[in-house]
């Protein structure tokens, strides 16, 4: 069986729509995957450590990763504006596509603090009526293992899942250990 061709559709649609359209599919696909999360971390919580430390995993080839695709001056340095400039390389297409929304509040070369002021993720697993908290605390080990890949005294001091309470951001702290 194939899948429908949707391109014809997808030509029709104004930008906005389109941008729409995308949020729309993946706050609903993230709300399955909550929900799946939850019904698996309740039958087997023993789970939850497993999945944070493949996130993290994850979190630290990724790291390895876009060290090499940023300028070399900022990578050399190794603290948080190196943190910040690969987690941002890292964001850039769910920005353009207006999947997320960030807004930086501190960048230092030992703190790096910012907002996702919209996040279809994370609106997916709010709206799946099960504790959202448990994505987030699985998912921050991604930050948390590239942070770690930059700089062994890099740490996520900070991660408020606002918007996985329905409120108006979320918050994410780095901090270089002095």
């Amino acid at each position: 069986m194939s899948l429908p061709d949707f391109r014809p559709l997808y030509r029709k649609l104004k930008k906005e729509e389109l941008v729409e359209a995308l949020d729309f599919a993946i706050t609903r696909s993230h709300y399955l995957l909550a929900s799946w999360m939850s019904t698996l971390l309740e039958k087997h919580p023993e789970v939850k450590e497993e999945l944070k430390a493949f996130m993290r995993k994850r979190g630290r080839i990724m790291g390895e990763q876009l060290l090499t695709e940023i300028d070399p001056s900022i990578a050399w340095r190794r603290d948080a504006t190196t943190w910040w400039e690969c987690y941002r390389r890292f964001l850039d297409p769910y920005i353009k596509g207006k999947i997320m929304g960030i807004k930086l509040l501190e960048l230092t070369p030992s703190i790096c603090r910012f907002r996702f002021t919209h996040c279809a993720f994370i609106k997916g697993w709010a709206y799946a009526t099960v504790n959202p908290e448990d994505m987030c605390e699985i998912l921050k080990e991604t930050e948390r293992g590239l942070a770690e890949t930059i700089n062994s005294n890099l740490e996520l001091i900070e991660f408020y899942p606002g918007l996985a309470r329905f409120e108006s951001y979320c918050q994410l702290t780095i901090k270089l250990k002095q």
